[in-house]
């Protein structure tokens, strides 16, 4: 019980989360999604902690079974980052982001290989928005960093 709260703990997000009733609070600005979606049932990657950032910032980090981050930025080329605290390999993905739209990615933590000692990795995903919304309704918001 205590390494699923400390997990939980950890869900957090350093930026303000956007009001999650909105599609997107400032239509001058993109809201972007990383939404983990878990392997299997693999119990190291439904609990594998994994920071997020946006260009270099850090926007969070998440963990447990399932969780995302939600924020607004400023349209542009970025480039959405999760890198594993304890684990192997982390992932990225560039994208040119388009006032007012909303991106969703999914973020899957597994193993390398299906070789029973295996290191975990990151992956990162841009989906549509069916997959995305649908990921979502599973997910749980993060806890809010003062």
């Amino acid at each position: 019980m205590s390494l699923l709260g400390g997990c939980a703990f950890q869900h957090v997000q350093n930026v303000p989360l956007p009001n999650q009733a909105n599609n997107i609070d400032d239509v001058n600005k993109v809201r972007v999604y990383v939404i983990r979606k878990p392997w299997l049932f693999n119990l190291a990657s439904h609990i594998a902690l994994v920071q997020v950032y946006d260009g270099g910032k850090k926007i969070g980090s998440i963990a447990g079974h399932r969780g995302y981050l939600s924020w607004e930025r400023e349209p542009g080329d970025t480039t959405i980052s999760a890198e594993p605290g304890m684990i192997s390999g982390s992932d990225s993905i560039d994208v040119t982001l388009k006032k007012g739209n909303v991106y969703y990615t999914t973020e899957q933590t597994k193993p390398e290989s299906l070789f029973p000692t295996s290191p975990l990795i990151t992956t990162l995903e841009l989906v549509d928005d069916v997959i995305g919304k649908d990921e979502l309704a599973k997910a749980k918001p993060p806890a809010i960093k003062d």
